[in-house]
């Protein structure tokens, strides 16, 4: 992985859930128990909170599907590494779909797109998991335990038991997971063009 690509990783995720947080932070009476985030994108709370809610997920999820493009490019002969970066690919385009299809869509398309973002990243944060089991066990058992704890809080966003608190929180712990992920990525391929380039000499 070259270093501007893990660094457009960065980038765009803090980028992303930045501005979705402060959308929410200056939403007058938005509440974190009973409202989802996406309310804000239904300009329920005014056109500025919905500006930076908007650019976060639209913008975000256009730079992390160039990032997964990218990296499902440079893994191509690894089979399940191009399978769970296949799963962050299509998480990513409908991040960007849950702005451009806002709360009111026809056809449902918010609510698709918003199960398959919250539902399919932690899937594939799973089979990342058992493919670096056998290396990187520590890091491993860490996916498991984080996408279990994202998926119970899926299930309290599906029952209505929590609304943008869970939204939140799901979030931050795929913000937290693909951080350390991009960071290992780039580790991993530098140290094995280190390796390879020390057997041609």
């Amino acid at each position: 992985m070259k270093k501007w690509v893990m660094e457009m990783g960065f980038v765009s995720s803090i980028f992303s859930i930045s501005l979705v947080f402060i959308s929410a932070l200056i939403s007058k009476n938005f509440s974190w128990e009973n409202n989802y985030l996406s309310d804000i994108g239904a300009k329920q709370f005014g056109f500025i909170p919905y500006i930076f809610f908007t650019m976060g997920m639209i913008t975000g999820g256009l730079l992390l599907s160039i990032y997964f493009i990218i990296t499902i490019y440079e893994y191509k002969k690894h089979g399940g590494m191009v399978f769970s970066e296949s799963l962050f690919l299509i998480s990513s385009i409908s991040m960007t779909m849950i702005a451009v299809f806002p709360e009111g869509s026809p056809d449902n398309l918010h609510y698709i797109f918003s199960f398959i973002f919250f539902f399919i990243f932690p899937v594939g944060m799973i089979f990342t998991g058992i493919i670096f089991y056998k290396y990187l066990k520590k890091f491993s058992q860490g996916t498991f335990m984080l996408a279990s704890l994202a998926f119970l809080l899926d299930i309290t966003i599906l029952i209505r038991a929590e609304k943008a608190s869970s939204e939140m929180l799901v979030s931050f712990i795929i913000f937290i997971w693909f951080l350390l992920f991009n960071y290992l990525m780039f580790k991993i391929t530098n140290l094995e063009k280190k390796n390879e380039n020390h057997e041609k000499k």
